[in-house]
């Protein structure tokens, strides 16, 4: 398979009022078609045996081509060659779609957990950016259940590395997940004084925004929100 000819079929569906909107929403795509998830993933499932072809394609050209990629890497069902290829791959990862729309399309099965589990653990204080969005993502899309809770507020709470933007908007997404499974833990990580203000801010915003969350519990927290904004500034 050649890049050339993935450019050609791209080309032939594209959709420019389409790339305008994704050029406005996802920073550093590059140039888009236009494309739709459901384009890409489907051109990804017809070519999945060409894989090592399409992990060796340009990235950072075209939005689509990497999120081709990403998905390719995403589908294959080995879960060694999965992390394999996907560790490789995160280096490459330069916003928020293509990392967040790799993890959307991976499957686990329970044997699996583990393996999967540990490689997100160990990238959640990579210094590069997006490997560490992805840890998180992976995290919350996964993994974001009462058991490991405790180990991920620890990871959240003790790192020594200054978080990015993006990582820390995953954090904050990660904790409106996990209050409405437990919201007396949450509320310890909220106050706890060693929380990056801003992921402790944005995570109030996201879970306020939830309509599963009452009106009462909203309440407390805008409280414990502005008694923590006392102590900051």
């Amino acid at each position: 398979m050649k890049f050339e000819e993935v450019i050609k079929y791209f080309e032939s569906i594209k959709n420019d009022k389409r790339s305008e909107f994704t050029k406005r929403i996802i920073p550093n795509c590059g140039s888009t078609f236009g494309l739709l998830t459901n384009d890409v993933r489907s051109y990804a499932k017809k070519n999945l045996d060409n894989y090592e072809e399409i992990i060796n394609f340009p990235v950072h050209i075209y939005y689509e081509i990497d999120l081709l990629i990403g998905i390719v890497i995403a589908l294959q069902k080995d879960m060694a060659l999965k992390i394999e290829l996907l560790d490789k791959f995160s280096y490459k990862i330069n916003n928020w779609a293509v990392c967040d729309l790799i993890v959307s399309h991976i499957k686990c099965k329970e044997e699996e957990k583990v393996r999967l589990f540990n490689y997100a653990y160990n990238l959640l204080d990579d210094i590069f950016e997006y490997r560490a969005r992805l840890g998180y993502v992976l995290i919350l899309s996964i993994f974001s259940s009462e058991e490991y809770i405790d180990l991920i507020s620890e990871k959240i709470l003790n790192s020594n590395i200054e978080r990015k933007y993006y990582v820390k908007m995953a954090i904050a997404w990660y904790i409106q997940i996990i209050y409405l499974m437990n919201s007396q833990k949450v509320e310890k990580i909220l106050i706890n004084p060693n929380l990056d203000s801003f992921i402790f801010q944005k995570a109030i915003s996201k879970i306020c925004e939830s309509k599963k969350v009452s009106l009462e519990e909203k309440e407390k927290l805008k409280k414990i929100k502005t008694e923590k904004s006392k102590t900051l500034s």
